[in-house]
């Protein structure tokens, strides 16, 4: 394959090609040296970059979307106008690079060392950025929501007005970074490693930006001695407080999150809840998939549209309780008390329902499919249109003579 006079292939020494406005989709160029190349214009699709030298490129209304960048260097390259959607960026090297106001959704940079880098701006909407380097990176506004930044480090990162809706920030270094400028709501913080700040102590906006709280509740809490071994020094300007680290953490557990705050779309995978009380709680959208909620209380709660998969339910009580839409996919209902409870359009695939009571339950157009109800209690339960097959029903239950052929 030749473009613009050039032979493309593999580990390629195109050090200041010119290969504008040529056609490189799909090309393999894997440790290539691309090192001063002008590819402005270029059709880089689907392209094989992984491990080539791209410094000092040109890559203006280049066309990248779904390249495979893993690896590559691409220090001082001018990214203007160009085209990033999906592209894969594993691992690459991108300090100091100008990324403002980039379309950078959906790609993947777990990895990639993103020091000092201009991401301002950007749109990093679902954006895999575990393990990212972006200590000193300008985030100022950025869009990060729904992004996975998983022991990223942030450390020394400006994320003034930056959106972390949502974003997983499991293990994020936060050192040097004023959170109290960033939107950090329902973001999935818990169990992450507040010890590898620089102190041992944080101020109230930095708790409040954590906690997802505004500093008037986090300087409540602390006149009511809820944040304990917090100290306040007075000076001209009023109290400034210094909260243990420690204290904070004791906040951020999936606990702590159930007893005082908003579980709507909360995210809480393998959570140890076993006997917690959610009484009427809110907790639609949440993510429990293989959580232990053995003996809850979840009398009339909302769990529609929740991630119960392979959840731990045994002896908990669901009755009157709003499942629709929820994913109970070989989820352990043992013993549980679903009683007038709404499961319509719930899958249940795989489920074990032994012994559960499920009176006046309403089954309509669920997904049962190799359900185990050995045992179960299916008075007055409304199964219309669910699918039934494979099903082990209560022995000698008179219904199932009803609802299919077994």
């Amino acid at each position: 394959m030749e473009v613009n006079g050039y032979k493309i292939e593999p580990g390629a020494n195109l050090t200041g090609a010119d290969l504008s406005g040529g056609d490189l989709s799909g090309a393999d160029l894997m440790e290539a040296n691309l090192t001063s190349a002008d590819l402005t214009g270029a059709d880089l699709t689907e392209a094989n970059l992984t491990g080539a030298l791209l410094t000092k490129a040109n890559l203006s209304d280049a066309d990248l979307s779904d390249a495979d960048l893993t690896g590559a260097n691409l220090t001082q390259v001018d990214f203007s106008c160009v085209e990033l959607i999906g592209v894969i960026l594993i691992g690459a090297n991108l300090s100091g690079a100008d990324l403002s106001g980039m379309y950078l959704r959906w790609s993947d940079l777990s990895g990639a060392n993103l020091t000092d880098a201009d991401l301002s701006g950007a749109d990093l909407r679902e954006a895999n950025l575990s393990d990212a380097d972006l200590s000193g990176a300008d985030l100022t506004e950025a869009n990060l929501t729904d992004a996975d930044l998983t022991g990223a480090n942030l450390t020394g990162a400006s994320l003034s007005g930056a959106k972390l809706r949502r974003a997983n920030l499991f293990g994020v270094l936060w050192s040097g970074v004023d959170l109290s400028v960033v939107d950090l709501s329902k973001a999935h913080h818990f169990g992450e490693s507040l010890s590898e700040k620089t102190s041992t102590a944080m101020s109230t906006s930095e708790a409040a930006a954590l906690l997802g709280m505004t500093e008037k509740t986090v300087r409540n809490m602390l006149q009511r001695g809820e944040l304990k071994g917090a100290t306040t020094t007075t000076t001209d300007s009023g109290h400034t407080w210094q909260i243990p680290v420690s204290s904070v953490e004791a906040y951020l557990t999936p606990e702590r999150q159930l007893a005082d705050g908003d579980l709507v779309e909360a995210y809480l995978p393998n959570a140890n809840l076993s006997g917690a009380d959610l009484t009427g709680r809110d907790l639609h959208g949440s993510e429990l998939m293989g959580a232990n909620l053995t003996n809850a209380v979840l009398i009339n709660a909302n769990l529609s549209d929740v991630d119960l998969s392979k959840a731990f339910l045994g002896g908990a009580d669901l009755s009157g309780a709003d499942l629709r839409r929820s994913n109970l996919i070989e989820a352990d209902l043992c013993l549980a008390n679903l009683s007038g409870a709404d499961l319509s359009k719930a899958d249940l695939t795989n489920a074990s329902l032994i012994a559960a009571n499920l009176r006046a339950v309403n089954l309509t157009d669920v997904i049962l499919r190799n359900a185990n109800l050995r045992g179960a209690d299916l008075t007055g339960v409304n199964l219309t249109g669910s699918d039934l097959v494979g099903v082990t029903w209560p022995e000698g239950w008179a219904g199932a003579r009803d609802v299919g052929d077994f």
